[in-house]
């Protein structure tokens, strides 16, 4: 459990509040997921969003910054309750007859309650507590000024739209699940409808099924698929429809075990489809990547801005090295299980991992791996099943784009992502941090003169989201070359590609000898995204096949 927490304050508190509401007792007391809460050395809590760690804490400062101006309310509603810092300075003030907190999960909400004694304003009703869904039911009841939590407020945007907006129209449930479910919530609003986040991992079966009840959701929206969400869409009678858009990785995809008639399923992998239909889904069909042309577009670099931006060649990505040796340990304990676990085994499985990777390094233009296996180790493939080779594949794809930074080391070329890039920093890479997912990305495909795509080595079918967010950005981008590209864009008019790394080096040599030809072919590229490749067209033709139009 992370985080200090007092058991006896927290049950004291749950009492109280179930002398006022015994449901919310109750559900406070459901399994609620707690991995998006950290605690540092220190004590202090977090919350983790993808990579980030931010802190949940408040300072005083914060708190008189966020609560200034509203000492002449009576009723005031919290929109995140975080840590209950702000709840119990809101209380403080007895002219103050009801402050109304809102949390969307149980687990910040007990922590709060297990932190702070609210235990006379719970019994008493002044202090009113609201949890995910109970928003739906309660927004045009809420009490004003509305005062948002300082991280929370920010986390909880589509809530918070959802509370501006009001809920008269048809809400759709989507699932938590990173960055673009952001893109996808603001498609779906422009096309007049209200979302509300269904946070898979955090919430109870309980919590969710009781969340479906009460939202009655027009259909359930999710970026990616999450085993057994089918089933439990089909438990509730709603339709689900699922965009997928990021690889799986090593986990398999598990039959379905229920109806899929009213599940609707998107991939940007044209294989997938059938992975999807052997697996028992009915409505299955490849769907690519796009762009959001709100989000993505050109933005000229301030004076300031020159030195981080402006590059000749850049490269934004993951280096996927941090996960590396969490793959040679599946593949090591699999050989292991396969071969047995003394010191010889495990020294001939690092022999065979290093034969293969070798195997693929001979020729990056195409993935290899499964075949490498087939030949050499057909047996091994047999008795430990597909999980070791995608976890070789992953650790191939990492060292492919190493490889690639390295050759462009002549270009000067920058990389944005993770601290894995930090293997090839130097002698003529460098390696610029984290690039943040809004305005930032857009000033580095601005700032540079050739972007270059990186695709994962185990998917090279695809056109990848940079691609199209390159494009719609105004700059000019190498992809790599796939069958999907050349349907998708008319090559060498609209967006150019390379298949080999001589290929590669040859492409941004000639771009940045030939600004002119790289502007226009970069326009043409642009005025392609806007027309054919836009976020808002593919989600009109997701609700227009699933029949939620």
């Amino acid at each position: 459990m992370p985080g200090e927490l007092n058991a006896g304050l927290l049950r004291d508190n749950l009492a109280a509040l179930a002398s006022r509401n015994s449901e919310l007792a109750e559900r406070l007391c459901w399994p609620a997921g707690d991995d998006h809460i950290e605690k540092g050395p220190d004590g202090s809590l977090f919350y983790r969003l993808g990579r980030s760690r931010l802190p949940l804490g408040l300072s005083k400062a914060d708190i008189e910054r966020s609560l200034a101006g509203t000492q002449e309310a009576h009723a005031v509603f919290l929109f995140g309750i975080g840590l209950g810092e702000m709840a119990t300075a809101l209380l403080a003030d007895q002219r103050r007859a009801q402050v109304v907190a809102w949390e969307r999960g149980p687990w910040l909400m007990r922590l709060a309650l297990g932190r702070n004694d609210f235990r006379s304003d719970l019994a008493s009703g002044r202090l009113q507590l609201l949890l995910g869904t109970d928003l739906l039911e309660l927004a045009c009841r809420v009490p004003r000024p509305t005062i948002a939590h300082p991280l929370l407020g920010q986390m909880y945007a589509t809530e918070q739209d959802l509370l501006e907006a009001g809920t008269e129209r048809p809400v759709v449930l989507v699932c938590e699940g990173g960055l673009f479910v952001r893109d996808l919530v603001r498609a779906l609003s422009r096309r007049g409808f209200a979302s509300y986040t269904l946070d898979l991992r955090q919430l109870s079966r309980e919590e969710l099924g009781r969340s479906m009840r009460h939202a009655r959701p027009a259909f359930v929206a999710a970026i990616n698929y999450t085993g057994g969400l089918a089933e439990f869409c089909a438990e509730h009678g709603t339709k689900l429809v699922c965009w997928e858009i990021d690889p799986r990785g090593t986990t398999s995809l598990s039959p379905c075990s229920s109806r899929t008639d009213a599940t609707f399923i998107f991939t940007y992998r044209r294989s997938a489809v059938r992975e999807y239909r052997a697996a028992g889904f009915s409505n299955v069909e490849f769907l690519p990547l796009a762009t959001d042309p709100e989000r993505r577009q050109p933005v000229e670099l301030a004076s300031d801005e020159e030195a981080r931006y402006r590059a000749k060649v850049s490269i934004v990505a993951a280096s996927m090295v941090p996960e590396v040796a969490s793959h040679e340990r599946t593949f090591l304990e699999a050989w292991g299980a396969y071969r047995g676990s003394d010191d010889r085994a495990s020294a001939e499985g690092s022999q065979v991992l290093r034969k293969i990777l070798e195997g693929q390094a001979r020729d990056d233009s195409r993935y290899r791996i499964p075949e490498l296996f087939e030949e050499i180790l057909p047996e091994f493939v047999q008795a430990a099943g597909p999980g070791p080779v995608r976890a070789v594949g992953e650790i191939a794809a990492a060292l492919k784009r190493l490889t690639c930074a390295r050759r462009l080391a002549p270009f000067g070329v920058k990389v944005w992502g993770d601290a894995g890039w930090r293997e090839v920093e130097g002698a003529g890479v460098g390696y610029q941090g984290p690039a943040g997912h809004e305005r930032e990305i857009a000033k580095i495909y601005c700032g540079s003169e050739v972007n270059v795509d990186l695709g994962r080595l185990y998917q090279m079918e695809i056109v990848t989201m940079r691609v199209f967010d390159v494009m719609a950005c105004g700059g000019l981008v190498l992809a790599e070359r796939s069958d999907d590209l050349g349907s998708l864009f008319e090559v060498g008019a609209e967006v150019d590609c390379y298949g080999t790394p001589h290929e590669l080096s040859e492409k941004v040599a000639y771009y940045l000898s030939h600004p002119l030809a790289a502007k226009e072919l970069a326009q043409r590229g642009r005025e392609a995204v806007l027309a054919r490749h836009t976020i808002g067209s593919r989600v009109d033709h997701m609700l227009r096949v699933a029949g939620c139009g």
